[in-house]
């Protein structure tokens, strides 16, 4: 996150930066912030993000990142959320994860449709293009029916 903070600093863009008091407290502090808002914990810091933003993009990222990226589609599923979530799979990072979401959809645990909540791309110029052009069109992404295997 420090590369894109730097990037969007040096571009003359806000940079929010929300962080919970445990990670602030172990010494993780953030950059180049030009404002900075410190949260009781982890529920809090993703509904304050959730509230501060207009898109979701999902960078490369580690278990935190998953996290709020599947809590953030669960929410565009449920009718919740109606923003555009980007996952930007750069160089493939996201390659597994992605094959694990058609998986969920083959297993009939989500409906096709399921797949219409996120855009996944390579490049970062057609994710911009993405959000920039979105238009949200509400839809059911729920199965009214899940079938049990036998």
């Amino acid at each position: 996150m420090g590369e894109v903070t730097s990037s969007a600093r040096l571009n003359g863009s806000e940079i929010i930066g929300v962080m919970p008091e445990k990670l602030y407290n172990l010494g993780i502090h953030p950059g180049e912030c030009t404002k900075f808002i410190l949260t009781k914990g982890m529920r809090e810091r993703k509904e304050k993000m959730d509230n501060l933003s207009q898109a979701v993009i999902a960078l490369p990222g580690g278990f935190g990142t998953l996290e709020e990226l599947s809590e953030m589609i669960v929410q565009k599923q449920l009718g919740y959320s109606n923003k555009p979530i980007v996952i930007l799979n750069l160089n493939g990072y996201y390659d597994c994860l992605i094959d694990f979401f058609n998986n969920i959809i083959r297993q009939n645990f989500a409906p096709a449709e399921t797949s219409e909540i996120y855009f996944e791309t390579q490049s970062e110029k057609t994710a911009i293009e993405y959000i920039n052009n979105y238009v949200f069109e509400k839809k059911e992404y729920l199965s009214k029916k899940i079938p049990l295997k036998e």
